[in-house]
C-alpha cells in the first residue's frame, strides 16, 4: 500500500489568509495551516471546485465575509440558503447576499458566486487538471512531487 498516494477525498479545495481548506461533503471539513495550496490538488475528486480567495485580501469586505459572512453547505441544492438556527431551505440570489451573515449557510453555487464578486479565483478539477475560469489550465503535481511545490 502506497500511504503517500493521493487520496481523492476533498470535494472542495481552497485557500486563504490562514492556510488550506478542504470539504468532504458536508460531512467534515479541515483547516490546514499550510500556504501550499497545490500540495492538496490530487486530492480534490473529479469535477471538485477549488477556491483562491488570496486575490481578495485587499478587498474591503474580505475579513467581514471570513470572519462573519454565511457558510458553505454543500448539502443544499443550488440556489438555495439556510437561515440560522432555521431548517428550512429557502430560494436564494446574489441580491440575497447583503442580508446573509454568520451561521447562514450557502449552497457551494452560490458560496462560490460570493467569493466570485470578492475576487477569488475559481477552478474546478478535470483529470489531472485544475481548469480555471480565467484560462489557466493547471496541472496537478505528481505524487512523488506534491510536497517540492512552494505556493
Amino acid at each position: 500500500m502506497n500511504r503517500d498516494a493521493y487520496k481523492k477525498q476533498y470535494t472542495t479545495l481552497g485557500i486563504a489568509a490562514a492556510g488550506v481548506y478542504a470539504t468532504s461533503g458536508s460531512k467534515s471539513s479541515s483547516q490546514i495551516p499550510d500556504n501550499r495550496l497545490h500540495a492538496y490538488l490530487g486530492d480534490l475528486v473529479e469535477g471538485g471546485q477549488v477556491m483562491d480567495k488570496r486575490p481578495c485580501l485587499e478587498h474591503p469586505d474580505f475579513f467581514l465575509m471570513v470572519f462573519s459572512g454565511p457558510m458553505l453547505k454543500e448539502d443544499l441544492p443550488p440556489g438555495t440558503c439556510n437561515k440560522a438556527f432555521s431548517r428550512e431551505v429557502l430560494l436564494c440570489t446574489a441580491a440575497d447576499f447583503p442580508n446573509l451573515g454568520g451561521y447562514d449557510y450557502l449552497s457551494l453555487d452560490l458560496y462560490t458566486e460570493l467569493w466570485r464578486q470578492l475576487g477569488a479565483r475559481i477552478g474546478k478539477r478535470i483529470g489531472d487538471f485544475i481548469h480555471w475560469e480565467d484560462g489557466e489550465c493547471q496541472p496537478i503535481p505528481l505524487e512523488a512531487d506534491r510536497w517540492k511545490v512552494t505556493q
